[in-house]
């Protein structure tokens, strides 16, 4: 049996390869970096689980989230740096509630500002209304992650 074959591997000519990896460039979603964001007046936005889209206001960049939920039970902690608080912009509505954990958050998208990823809701501030987001740069360091549209 053809040993290609056997492992599923596909042999791409150089034009192949070349025209997909400038369709992957056109995919690659843009990352929020440093002077994209300005505390108290960039508005965020996310699509949860729980709560679909919604809005919110960044009020903090490079803030430690300590995460004390099972403190007591397991007596561990986690210690995350590097976050960004989110606050409610609408009164009668949230912008994270349990279930949306996990949630891309990116920067609200406008006629002069594409859209661009700045990270992942994680958790709810105990006094509520503040959500913390892990800075999206720093998971896809760790991981060596590419991001791209679906």
């Amino acid at each position: 049996m053809n040993k290609l074959k056997e492992h599923n591997i596909i042999t791409l000519s150089t034009s192949m390869y070349i025209n997909l990896v400038l369709i992957l460039e056109t995919l690659k979603i843009q990352i929020a970096e440093n002077e994209d964001i300005e505390p108290g007046k960039t508005i965020v936005t996310k699509i949860g689980r729980s709560t679909g889209e919604t809005i919110g206001k960044l009020i903090h960049d490079y803030f430690t989230v300590i995460l004390t939920d099972h403190a007591i039970a397991f007596n561990v902690f986690a210690s995350l740096k590097g976050c960004y608080i989110i606050e409610n912009i609408h009164a009668r509505s949230v912008f994270f509630a349990e279930g949306d954990s996990g949630s891309g958050v990116y920067l609200k998208e406008d006629e002069e500002k594409p859209k661009k990823a700045l990270g992942i809701a994680i958790a709810n501030s105990k006094k509520g209304g503040e959500t913390a987001v892990c800075d999206i740069r720093q998971i896809i360091d760790k991981f060596s992650l590419e991001l791209y549209h679906a």
